[in-house]
């Protein structure tokens, strides 16, 4: 993951060096958190448990 962080400032003054560090982290923690939010939500999609109650309920027969 790349991420680019660019400061427009309307008084001149430049960015410090560690500004983008800040955004860039929280970025990063959330695309984490999206990820694992995704890969539990797979895993429980895709459980036995899961399939069996979905047949159960939508009463497939083979």
């Amino acid at each position: 993951m790349i991420v680019t962080v660019i400061r427009k400032s309307q008084t001149g003054f430049e960015m410090t060096e560690d500004a983008a560090q800040i955004p860039s982290d929280v970025m990063r923690d959330l695309a984490r958190w999206l990820y694992r939010s995704l890969e539990t939500a797979w895993d429980y999609k895709s459980s036995d448990d899961a399939i069996d109650d979905a047949i159960r309920i939508n009463e497939y027969t083979a």
